[in-house]
């Protein structure tokens, strides 16, 4: 699964979206985390952060279970924000303090608290306004969260399905931060012969996302608020429907703001394969493939003469980033289980894997729109295009050998080799292993005993506990242990 975060997304001045959020919380049946060791073990390169284990719910064999559900509630920002402050000294009190829509300095000039500490000034009145609180100017409103969906699953001994379809429409605390999101996700898993069964899932996810900025950025209705000047002034003659921006820090109001917003267009599919065939009794081969395709259009348009700060904002500007980017991954592994003894369970996993991470992505940027287009092909001036592409390779092998002793007492080694294109011709490759004993044991009357294979438990107090040792990876030219 490809879960890069903010891949060609248009900056807000913060906040980046993740493709975690493409999924449907309602699909998934249990979430794991690997680290370190363990995790390299199993994935390789691909685990240097860890791993994040999300397992999609299946179909059980039985008749078709319909479940049906749907989600309507109210958002609201309920943190406490400060107001904003403004101390000043008075010179002449019968002067206006408030004069062409800004302080009256030269009645009332401004006193702050380390002037006023030393003593070049006396703050004979101070002010406060909550630019994100009082209701004649906050930005904020309530917002919504609208989903809907179902799911149905069943099947019979010989083949079991899983599908599922949600559609959501949220309006965040900034109204003109929205989402409309759909997804739908099929899997079915089929025993085709008595040694050969079959696993096939498929999602698609397509939604549209506008994303208002905030942090860094003077473009965050958060910070142009929270930067007010502490005192409220009322709407101007010319605009008395909007919100004065002398109110704001760096004088945009919600008008303003809801011109300069960065959109996003996805479509994403994935398909995946697992196959597993048992030619002996003793031996079974595994087959996994999958393709994570994810489409994606992030840009923003501001018409002309609708910001006016600056002169490539005043004219208008179009800026564009579209990219598509290809996931593919296989593995292919035999698993040889032996009883060596009647108290000793050899099993034994060899395979191999690969990775393949493409992506093709197309910028460009241009002032002087043309009024009532998007397109960077309708700008006159400021002309930026770029197309990149990137790819990296990773192949790798895996062996693991695992003894089970009366099948209380684990015992287990394994070895996984990566090599990345990433890296370069001159790459080598990096090895992880790790040994591992794991067991169960029963304290009883004072004594130590391991439970053997069938020993009844019922009477005895038992504790748990497991035993790992785990070697951090090395890199190595050849595969050998020290």
């Amino acid at each position: 699964m490809n879960t890069n975060i903010g891949e060609g997304f248009i900056s807000t001045g913060g906040q980046e979206t993740s493709r975690l959020n493409d999924m449907n919380p309602n699909d998934i049946a249990s979430i794991e985390i690997l680290k370190g060791p363990a995790a390299s073990a199993l994935y390789g390169t691909a685990a240097a952060n860890g791993v994040l284990l999300i397992t999609t719910k299946r179909g059980q064999a039985g008749a078709a279970k319909w479940n049906f559900y749907s989600e309507i509630s109210e958002l609201e920002d309920r943190t406490g924000y400060r107001p904003s402050w403004v101390s000043n000294s008075v010179v002449d009190a019968s002067a206006p303090f408030i004069v062409n829509n800004v302080i009256n300095t030269a009645a009332y000039p401004y006193c702050s608290n380390r002037a006023a500490a030393a003593g070049t000034c006396t703050q004979d009145m101070t002010q406060s306004f909550n630019g994100l609180l009082d209701p004649r100017a906050t930005p904020l409103t309530v917002g919504f969260l609208r989903k809907v969906g179902a799911n149905v699953s069943g099947g019979n001994e010989r083949m079991t399905y899983f599908i599922s379809s949600e559609i959501t429409d949220a309006e965040g605390v900034i109204d003109y931060n929205t989402e409309q999101k759909f997804n739908v996700r099929a899997n079915f898993q089929a025993a085709i012969r008595d040694d050969l069964d079959a696993f096939v899932t498929f999602a698609y996810t397509s939604s549209q996302l506008d994303a208002s900025s905030n942090d860094n950025s003077i473009f965050s209705p958060l910070l142009n608020a929270l930067l007010g000047q502490g005192v409220f002034f009322a709407p101007t003659a010319e605009e008395p429907d909007q919100v004065n921006r002398a109110n704001k820090g760096f004088g945009f109001n919600r008008d303003d703001l809801q011109n300069f917003i960065s959109e996003e267009d996805l479509d994403r599919f994935q398909l995946g394969m697992t196959s597993n065939f048992r030619p002996l009794t003793w031996l079974t081969a595994n087959l996994n493939m999958g393709l994570d395709l994810t489409v994606q259009h992030n840009h923003r348009t501001l018409q002309p003469g609708l910001l006016p700060i600056a002169a490539s904002f005043a004219i208008g500007r179009r800026q564009s980033d579209r990219t598509n980017s290809y996931l593919y991954t296989g593995n292919a592994s035999l698993t040889a289980t032996r009883q060596l003894t009647d108290w000793v369970v050899s099993t034994t996993t060899g395979g191999i894997s690969y990775q393949k991470n493409r992506r093709n992505r197309t910028e460009c940027f241009g002032a002087g729109l043309s009024q009532g287009t998007a397109s960077c092909g309708t700008t006159t001036s400021l002309f930026s295009v770029d197309e990149d592409f990137f790819q990296d390779v990773t192949v790798g092998f895996f062996f693991q050998e695992t003894f089970a002793l009366w099948d209380r007492l684990f015992v287990a080694g394994s070895l996984r080799g990566d090599d990345n294109s990433a890296f370069g011709e001159l790459s080598t490759w990096e090895y992880y292993r790790r040994p591992a004993c794991r067991g169960s044991r029963v304290k009883r009357s004072g004594s130590l005993r391991w439970i053997g294979s069938g020993t009844s438990v019922s009477a005895e107090r038992s504790e748990r506990r497991g035993y790992v040792l785990a070697s951090a990876p090395r890199r190595r030219s050849s595969a050998r242990w020290p």
